[in-house]
């Protein structure tokens, strides 16, 4: 994703890969020479305390086809076309490419193959033979866009009666679509939006930054504090204490202080982002119609579909991992803060009409405050979920 990025807002950029890949084909870029591997060099190259390191290239990883003795001696002729089969990574990479970019069956990738690189494969079978397939009339022709109806009756009728769904369409020119789409947001909207988010960032980092200044223990009492302050039991404290000890102890505490600092960020933001969306909700039945459903979604979706947007927008990095985290831990504050709001009993609302109160007073003066119980269960509920999202974001 980092590479498609770069490459798709034409950044500079340098990066390891491994091939075959249609990464390397898609984008058409050039692997840099290096010497050739050698152990010694290598094992320098890797060393920290060599004094004299050298280039080297990485040990190269050899792929090779192996066959079951008794298919060697009955079908020689299979076994000399594996052993005469190589194909250069340059060809693999192109072909995986295009491939991926028309989002081309198996079957349609290996027809382009064949079409495109007779070079290749006709070394591996004689000669005869290679004329004969030369001649296949379907290769690189994938089929895209609606499907000829008479000419695939047949086909739809079998899936009809096998039970498997019938594959009317060819949904390809969508997806191909979709992908173009994206990276046009990407291109235009990409530096920019790593702009407006800085000041996010730059809170992040400050939070980060002061945990890691404090000592630590002084952060293991703070958190033990709130601990006993929300559990009012010394067993709970004494163990909260004791995990905080453990992770300095193992050398973790850098780590623990960046994933605290992150989840704390996280919250707070879908906190101030929640409530008044909350708020919002219970003022309007036409805003919670149509937002439920919405939550319905986001609180189904899998914790990793969170992260795919972000990354590719932004690349690998705090941002992307923070905003997957606020968007994957808002909807509990945003549910309850409205449900806490609806549920304040409307004999004392009547009350307060009668009394005058403005709309203002009403909200800020009775009604968050008899619905605080169910708004601090959301901001509870929303904690745990930052927390759970902070360790897959982690990845990124």
């Amino acid at each position: 994703a980092s590479i498609a990025r770069k490459v798709t807002r034409e950044e500079p950029i340098l990066t390891y890969y491994w091939g075959p890949t249609a990464v390397i084909g898609r984008y058409n870029l050039v692997r840099l020479e290096m010497p050739a591997y050698e152990p010694e060099k290598f094992v320098c190259l890797t060393d920290p305390n060599c004094e004299n390191p050298q280039l080297s290239d990485w040990k190269p990883g050899e792929v090779a086809v192996a066959v079951v003795s008794e298919l060697k001696d009955k079908a020689p002729n299979v076994t000399a076309f594996l052993e005469k089969m190589t194909v250069p990574n340059d060809a693999i990479n192109a072909v995986l490419a295009w491939g991926d970019e028309m989002s081309a069956s198996p079957e349609e990738t290996a027809n382009y193959f064949f079409e495109n690189y007779p070079e290749v494969w006709t070394q591996w079978v004689p000669e005869d033979v290679a004329n004969k397939a030369s001649k296949s009339p379907t290769w690189g022709k994938p089929n895209r866009g609606r499907r000829d109806m008479a000419e695939n009756s047949p086909r739809l009728l079998a899936q009809v009666f096998s039970g498997e769904f019938p594959d009317f369409i060819d949904t390809r020119e969508l997806r191909i679509t979709i992908d173009e789409a994206f990276n046009w947001v990407v291109i235009e909207f990409g530096e920019a939006l790593e702009i407006a988010f800085l000041p996010v960032l730059h809170l992040l980092n400050a939070i980060e930054d002061f945990l890691l200044w404090m000592p630590w223990w002084l952060v293991i009492g703070i958190i033990a504090g709130l601990g006993y302050a929300a559990t009012r039991s010394w067993k709970v404290t004494g163990a909260i204490a004791a995990m905080m000890f453990l992770m300095g102890f193992f050398g973790m505490w850098e780590p623990a202080m960046a994933t605290v600092a992150l989840m704390l960020t996280a919250t707070l933001l879908a906190v101030v982002i929640g409530i008044p969306l909350g708020i919002g909700m219970s003022r309007s039945d036409r805003m919670q119609a149509g937002m439920l459903p919405v939550l319905d979604i986001m609180q189904t979706m899998p914790i990793f579909v969170y992260l795919i947007p972000f990354v590719m927008l932004f690349g690998p990095g705090k941002i992307p991992a923070l905003l997957a985290t606020i968007v994957f831990a808002v909807p509990p504050v945003i549910r309850l803060t409205n449900l806490g709001i609806r549920q304040v009993d409307p004999e004392v609302m009547e009350a307060v009409i009668a009394f005058g109160a403005t709309p203002r007073q009403r909200l800020f003066s009775v009604q968050i405050p008899l619905a605080l119980p169910t708004i601090v269960a959301g901001i509870n509920q929303t904690t745990m979920m930052a927390l759970s999202m902070v360790v897959i974001a982690s990845m990124i």
